[in-house]
């Protein structure tokens, strides 16, 4: 699995190294989601009763009684069958392929298919250009299962033309995804040629079966205030580098950046690589990657803060006061997943 997620990490790199930021790059608060409807029918039943003058009063209201009771389940049994029904379909209910993401007098993204790959996961689009300008399209805010994803995928258009190109979902087992359920995820669409931006799109979904979720494990809780809450759940070491993973859950309202800073192990500075960015409502699970070589092979206690700011405008939202966590806790090192 490192070796398979390194390997993805390098080809990111590569992409990622031009456009690398500190905290903020251009978000939208606003989304499209799916909308779910279902249908439950009833039916009206008479109930006919046969006069016979041979027939007593009780007799005929013990009649109707059991009719009646009859009449009553029967109707429950189809309606509950209906409502089962119905629930079943919507549980399979998917997005369509050449489903219209977003379109406006500049650009046209559809979704035509996803795919499974040796990384993970490719969700192929297709970018019509309809300016006159040439255009670069990027992924942003992208989540699945409700788990922040980092995805491959930057794709220039000419002007005019189009575009079939793939999202690649490299990083989903890191995660603890091991199916698809829901993509949710907006374009950041800017001119190549100035790099102005021409849109940042609304979030859309894509469903895949909306039945699929994925439960992250519980950990430690760290940090929980202002409707932003830090968990540390675990590490995991190799001969590539050093992870101390964290799930951040954000209930801000905005997109927001955390930041790892005055970072170290045992009374040890270190400099390690860690932001992660967390839209309104989903979790992030990423991990403190540190790729010193005289890393300790065994530690006991970390020592940071966290710096919070809103990626869009990049103002500060806190910084946290120090953080101590006990490396010897022991963590789950899977998610549960349904």
């Amino acid at each position: 699995m490192k070796q398979k997620r390194n390997l993805a990490i390098a080809l990111a790199a590569i992409l990622a190294f031009s456009s690398l930021t500190a905290c903020g790059s251009d978000s939208d608060s606003s989304s499209s989601k799916k909308d779910k409807a279902s249908k439950s029918s009833s039916s009206e039943i008479s109930d006919d009763a046969d006069n016979s003058s041979d027939e007593s009063s009780a007799e005929k209201k013990n009649a109707k009684k059991k009719s009646k009771s009859k009449d009553k389940e029967e109707s429950s049994e189809d309606a509950s069958s209906t409502e089962d029904s119905s629930k079943k379909k919507s549980s399979k209910k998917s997005t369509e392929e050449a489903s219209v993401l977003f379109e406006d007098a500049t650009v046209k993204i559809t979704y035509t298919g996803l795919e499974e790959s040796t990384f993970g996961a490719d969700m192929k689009v297709t970018i019509e250009n309809l300016s006159d300008k040439n255009i670069t399209v990027n992924t942003r805010d992208v989540s699945v299962n409700g788990i922040m994803s980092d995805p491959i995928f930057s794709v220039d258009v000419a002007a005019g033309k189009k575009a079939n190109d793939t999202i690649a979902f490299y990083d989903l087992e890191d995660k603890g995804i091991d199916e698809i359920g829901e993509i949710e995820l907006g374009f950041h669409v800017y001119d190549s040629d100035s790099w102005d931006t021409i849109v940042d799109t609304p979030l859309a979904a894509v469903v895949i079966d909306d039945s699929v979720t994925t439960t992250p494990v519980e950990g430690t809780v760290v940090y929980e205030k202002d409707n932003i809450k830090i968990s540390y759940i675990g590490k995991e070491l190799s001969d590539y580098t050093n992870d101390f993973s964290f799930l951040i859950e954000n209930e801000t309202g905005k997109t927001i950046t955390v930041q790892a800073e005055n970072v170290s192990i045992d009374g040890v500075m270190y400099d390690p690589i860690f932001s992660a960015d967390v839209k309104s409502g989903a979790i992030a699970n990423d991990a403190i990657s540190f790729w010193d070589d005289d890393f300790p092979k065994t530690q006991k206690e970390m020592e940071l803060t966290f710096h919070i700011c809103d990626t869009e405008s990049w103002d500060t939202i806190l910084d946290t006061d120090p953080i101590t966590i006990d490396l010897s806790l022991i963590h789950i090192s899977e998610p549960t997943r349904h």
